[in-house]
């Protein structure tokens, strides 16, 4: 019973290894941790989830609202006949996929009550992927998304913006732009 209590004893001695340290002196190598290769994987498991559920989270509500969706076009050629029909500017809005600022724009920008207002009233919508229309974003220089070309009726470049902005600071650069 002493050699019991004695290997108790040791095994909970702050001093002695832990067994799941014991591949360390069979290898003559510390490159075991503390939890042992279970303790890795472990980790590893819980940092992919981690990772997962942060990425999933970041990338709800990527969408617009049915409202804003009817108002962008997403044929370049009919929204330039349109913008030149009616006389009114045409905003082309440079998106990627799986672009959180891009995503946000959508679901709090175009998606919001005051911009599908101000935007049905005075502009003509164009929404491009970036990826799939990579000539058509050289030619207005488009390095980063979001991105921005503002086009009077006539196609020619008005002033042209970049990144994530709240609702009533987008519609003030448009309208500066606009001379509204």
């Amino acid at each position: 019973m002493t050699d019991n209590n004695e290997k108790k004893s040791d095994h909970n001695s702050p001093l002695s290894k832990p067994e799941s340290q014991e591949c360390c002196s069979k290898t003559n190598s510390c490159a075991c941790t503390v939890g042992g290769e279970k303790g890795i994987y472990k980790f590893l498991i819980i940092f992919v989830i981690a990772l997962i559920a942060v990425t999933y989270v970041q990338n709800l509500g990527g969408g617009m609202s049915e409202e804003a969706e009817k108002l962008w076009n997403t044929d370049i050629e009919k929204a330039q006949n349109l913008a030149r029909e009616s006389n009114k500017p045409l905003l082309i809005s440079f998106h990627i996929p799986k672009c959180i600022w891009c995503d946000r724009m959508k679901s709090e920008v175009y998606s919001s009550d005051s911009f599908c207002s101000f935007a049905s009233q005075n502009l003509v919508l164009l929404l491009v992927n970036g990826y799939k229309n990579r000539e058509f974003a050289k030619k207005y220089n488009i390095n980063g998304f979001p991105s921005y070309v503002l086009l009077n009726p006539e196609g020619e470049v008005i002033t042209s913006f970049s990144g994530y902005m709240q609702t009533d600071s987008f519609i003030s650069r448009i309208n500066t732009a606009t001379g509204q």
